[in-house]
């Protein structure tokens, strides 16, 4: 084979290597810019709507670092970092529950479930309308989380869908009025000023 040949081989290899690893690292620095968002320090809020299989779900969601208040149709949800609270939005019977027990059973804070897909990961990036479609695939073999991917805005690099393999079954969450703000604590502990009819039922142990 000819030197010249194997030259031309050697640079098309080079230039695949090299766009391999722009678009990888394109795609991470969108991710870390939308993720930051939402890592907000003084808090940041969201509409969403998830959708796997036949379940429908949708809530407005606060959150700050590992606080959180979540609400939906049918309850309004309250961490602080140290207490779990859950309301009947119909009874007004607030549960006190032990927060170990509620992260194992899949309460896990928002930070928690974002810093998965930071690192240690494989992402690319592709373009889809208004949006960046960044694909993320998991490197570690224990991880929960195995496949994901992310719809970023081009314009506001806020995050706009998330779809994520849970199982056999892919896991669909879209987001609107993505805000970034600074949130008081009040928003993250259950307030009996705001509901003095409400029945507390304490769980914990």
């Amino acid at each position: 084979m000819k030197l010249k040949v194997i030259l031309a081989y050697l640079f098309i290899l080079f230039s695949l290597s090299v766009s391999a690893e722009s678009n990888e690292t394109q795609a991470h620095n969108i991710l870390i810019r939308a993720l930051n968002i939402l890592q907000n320090p003084g808090g940041a809020s969201l509409n969403y709507r998830i959708d796997v299989s036949f379940i429908h779900r949708e809530g407005y969601v606060i959150f700050k670092g590992k606080k959180f208040q979540r609400r939906s149709k049918h309850t309004i949800d309250w961490f602080d970092g140290a207490t779990f609270w859950s309301m009947n939005r119909q009874t007004q019977v607030v549960k006190i529950c032990n927060p170990k027990k509620k992260m194992e059973d899949g309460d896990a804070s928002l930070t928690e479930q974002i810093n998965l897909v930071r690192e240690g990961c494989h992402y690319a990036v592709t373009s889809d309308g208004c949006n960046w479609k960044i694909e993320v695939k998991s490197i570690a073999k224990n991880t929960k989380l195995k496949n994901a991917e992310v719809w970023v805005n081009k314009m506001t690099y806020e995050p706009a869908k998330l779809r994520v393999k849970c199982g056999f079954l892919w896991v669909n969450i879209t987001l609107w009025d993505v805000t970034a703000a600074n949130y008081s604590d009040v928003n993250f502990a259950f307030s009996r000023c705001k509901y003095p009819e409400a029945t507390l039922l304490d769980k914990r142990k």
